[in-house]
């Protein structure tokens, strides 16, 4: 059996978000948990979340 994966998470990406995103075949969402601005990083991410599940 076979599981597709839409979404990851990941604190920093060590390698290129390109070719994970591929490798993957879903999309890719960095959070980064010590950002600046916080509160914006993590509207930056729901955003990506909401846009990576809509089909």
């Amino acid at each position: 059996m076979r599981i597709k994966i839409n979404v990851a998470f990941v604190q920093q990406p060590q390698f290129d978000k390109r070719q994970m995103t591929q490798a993957l075949g879903g999309a890719l969402i960095a959070f980064h948990p010590l950002a600046a601005d916080l509160v914006d990083h993590l509207h930056r991410v729901e955003r990506e979340f909401a846009q990576a599940l809509s089909f």
